[in-house]
């Protein structure tokens, strides 16, 4: 579908090019078969509240592992995803530490 026309408020207009990018990015990861499956829902869900005027609602992703389990990568799927359905107008990360005691 191509997503023209007027956004109307706070609604989330979904990124055609950046759909295509991220399909090419979850292809060329090895694993990870829950978070594509969850990325393809969330779009999906993106998809259907745009068709129907409605804006997303989004909530907050924590990412835990131990070290080599792949959240980095993981994260920057869900930021290409997030980017994607419009939520965000950059496909960045914003990272950070929370409680770690040094």
């Amino acid at each position: 579908p191509r997503f023209k026309g007027v956004k109307p408020s706070g609604l989330h207009v979904p990124n055609e090019r950046a759909f295509c990018e991220l399909k090419e990015a979850m292809a060329s990861v090895v694993g990870l078969k829950p978070l594509k499956n969850w990325i393809k829902k969330f779009l999906s869900d993106a998809l259907r509240f745009y068709a129907s005027g409605e804006r997303m609602k989004l909530r907050n992703i924590t990412l835990s592992g131990a070290l080599g389990t792949g959240r980095r990568t993981a994260a920057g799927l869900i930021a290409k995803a997030v980017y994607a359905a419009g939520v965000t107008s950059s496909p960045s990360l914003a990272t950070g530490l929370c409680g770690i005691g040094m």
